[in-house]
């Protein structure tokens, strides 16, 4: 059995240069598509896991806020944020307050509305750098403010 094997491959029977060349340009073309395709995958994975860290942030931001809400008054807990959390007021005019703070390789924007029978708007945005040109996540909801 071993000698028809080894008599079938010292034949002249053979791969021409032409064939070689053609499954060569084939495997190319494969090998190509699928290189693609996981340069493709590894990008939607990276910002998948921005938007997942923007989240998170987003939801850390959303809980200090609302536990802020169930201890003290509006103002007093707006106070806490600015000096705890390290926000900074980016603008107040007579419906909200804006406050703002960059954390690592994002930028936080809270925008508080001001309290109507001690309920008030929250709208948090998380953009991908300082300069806010991509909103990574968002999320509001509204609070009870302890009186």
């Amino acid at each position: 059995m071993l000698n028809k094997f080894f008599r079938k491959i010292s034949g002249n029977e053979g791969m021409t240069l032409i064939e070689v060349l053609l499954s060569l340009v084939i495997l190319s073309i494969v090998l190509l598509s699928f290189v693609t395709f996981f340069i493709q995958s590894a990008k939607t994975s990276q910002q998948s896991s921005n938007i997942l860290d923007a989240t998170y942030i987003a939801q850390t931001y959303m809980e200090k806020f609302y536990q802020a809400s169930t201890k003290q008054p509006y103002d007093a807990a707006l106070n806490e944020m600015i000096t705890e959390e390290a926000f900074q007021k980016k603008s107040s005019s007579g419906e909200y307050i804006e406050l703002s703070k960059a954390d690592g390789n994002f930028s936080t924007v809270a925008k508080l509305g001001r309290p109507q029978n001690g309920v008030s708007s929250i709208v948090i945005k998380i953009y991908n750098d300082a300069k806010q040109s991509r909103l990574e996540a968002q999320m509001e909801t509204r609070l009870a403010w302890k009186k």
